[in-house]
């Protein structure tokens, strides 16, 4: 719960500074983060969060990011 927290506040500091980038970074990390706990209702909060990176990094035009994002969820569904 206390990383949780971490990343949600890391995440909205950057997006009322305008840090897309870093937002959608951060967003990336929680999901890793998660990913790397517990199964079942945080699988799916971490394919959310990594959908919403994904759609940040197109929109910025971070292909690079995106495409990893991509793969990673790739992963995902293949679990």
């Amino acid at each position: 719960d206390d990383a949780a927290s971490a990343f949600e506040q890391a995440a909205e500091v950057a997006a009322r500074c305008g840090m897309r980038w870093y937002r959608a970074h951060t967003l990336m990390e929680w999901a890793e983060a998660l990913m790397a706990g517990a199964a079942g209702q945080t699988g799916e909060q971490a394919r959310a969060l990594l959908e919403e990176a994904r759609s940040e990094f197109e929109a910025m035009g971070v292909p690079i990011y995106a495409e990893q994002i991509g793969a990673r969820l790739s992963e995902l569904a293949a679990e």
